[in-house]
């Protein structure tokens, strides 16, 4: 008797560990529109701390907030300074983001566009 409940609660264990891996978020994603500016911004990769590099100052669907980027972070987009941009991305909201990076990824898909300032 003791045999058979200690096996209902190992299967148990097992079937409740194995379905928690399935429940596993994923990476979703959407298409955006974003405004870029058409000046740098300083950019720091922890808020506030430590050596600032050049940035991109950006508004996600027509938002009041700008928003600071790191300069690279919109795949095969090749900014150019003093140029206003209207963008169509695609952004991934990952799931599982690094240690030392953004739970956002984004991706151009096109230059609706592009304007001198």
């Amino acid at each position: 008797m003791i045999r058979i409940n200690v096996l209902l609660i190992v299967a148990s264990c097992f079937f409740l560990v194995t379905g928690c891996e399935n429940s596993e978020s994923k990476d979703w994603t959407e298409e955006v529109f974003l405004i870029v500016s058409s000046e740098f911004v300083d950019y720091y990769p922890i808020e506030g701390n430590g050596v600032a590099s050049n940035g991109l100052h950006i508004k996600e669907n027509n938002a009041n907030n700008w928003i600071k980027i790191p300069l690279n972070a919109i795949e095969d987009f090749n900014y150019e300074v003093g140029h206003e941009y209207r963008l169509k991305v695609l952004k991934t909201h990952l799931a599982n983001p690094p240690a030392d990076g953004s739970d956002i990824k984004y991706k151009l898909l096109g230059i609706i566009l592009k304007s001198e300032r």
